[in-house]
């Protein structure tokens, strides 16, 4: 498997690249916007708990071989926001988690749909699992939209984080 630096995915004007330990001054302003964290599991985080979560996200990469992808879009200087994959235990079982958070300013603009893509066609020819699975805020539904496109399908609700989500499922292809 490829070393973390290396393991870069790039398609329809964006490149995904590994989270590195320089883009935490960035995951902090992202973090620390309302509009970008008012669908995720408790909301705005402040510069320490940015850095707990770029720890996790670096030692998750180190772990595993894979994790969280900054998003880079082709005519953007600064990171648009960040996918990935992430091993988490929900009910007792190990789960590959797909998350996914993208810069209020860079919506609607077909980030999302790109990154998920090249992510799942990633998961699809690298991965052995059987399936890949969301933590979706149920009052999301641009996130359960751009899902239910590339085959998720709602499961049930879920306690996971503190918080009720919505847990979906994609199985994937071999």
């Amino acid at each position: 498997m490829a070393k973390r630096e290396t393991l870069e995915l790039s398609g329809e004007g964006i490149r995904l690249r590994p989270i590195a330990r320089s883009d935490g001054t960035w995951l902090s302003a992202l973090y620390g916007t309302n509009a970008n964290m008012a669908m995720i599991p408790g909301g705005i985080r402040d510069d320490e708990e940015s850095a707990r979560h770029l720890d996790l996200f670096l030692a998750h990469w180190d772990q595993h071989k894979i994790g969280m992808w900054i998003i880079e879009k082709e005519d953007s200087e600064h990171p648009v926001g960040y996918a990935g994959l992430r091993y988490i235990e929900l009910e007792g079982t190990l789960q590959l988690e797909l998350g996914l958070i993208i810069d209020r300013l860079f919506w609607r603009q077909g980030i999302g749909f790109a990154a998920v893509q090249l992510i799942l066609n990633f998961v699809d020819t690298s991965r052995p699992e059987e399936c890949t699975v969301a933590l979706i805020e149920p009052a999301n539904i641009a996130s359960q939209t751009l899902l239910a496109r590339f085959g998720f399908v709602y499961q049930r609700d879920v306690e996971c984080r503190g918080t009720t989500s919505q847990l979906w499922c994609r199985h994937n292809r071999r």
